[in-house]
């Protein structure tokens, strides 16, 4: 039994989602999450990917090329994140339930491509 200074603490549960679901017709993905929910682009997840290949170790996430139009599954990461495979056979990213927020509300900027990203997630200034 653990002590209460050794007490595992956990993040509120509404950064885990209730619901992703993909909507290939539409290009989208769908978050639900208890307090919020949205869309993001199937081509900006893929462009935003925050994987080391994809952005490098160090410095800001930005948008990097992509063609990519499709994703064939999405699976949990622990109870922290998702990892997306995509049509281009991409799926190195870790996709945390923060920066999935992130993404979430700035997805009117993410299309001009000038958004960029903290490593913690959280969009730039």
């Amino acid at each position: 039994m653990l002590g209460a200074e050794n007490q595992v603490h956990h993040k509120p549960m509404n950064q885990v989602p209730t619901s992703i679901s993909v909507d290939h017709e539409r290009g989208v993905v769908h978050f639900v999450w208890e307090d919020t929910d949205g869309l993001v682009s199937i081509t900006n997840l893929r462009r935003y990917c925050p994987c080391a290949e994809c952005q490098g170790h160090v410095g800001e996430i930005r948008a990097v090329a992509s063609q990519c139009d499709g994703v064939e599954a999405i699976e949990m990461v622990g109870t922290y994140a998702v990892q997306i495979f995509f049509n281009d056979h991409h799926n190195t990213g870790i996709y945390r339930w923060s920066y999935l927020r992130s993404l979430v509300r700035a997805h009117r900027e993410l299309d001009a491509g000038d958004v960029t990203f903290s490593r913690e997630g959280e969009l730039s200034a």
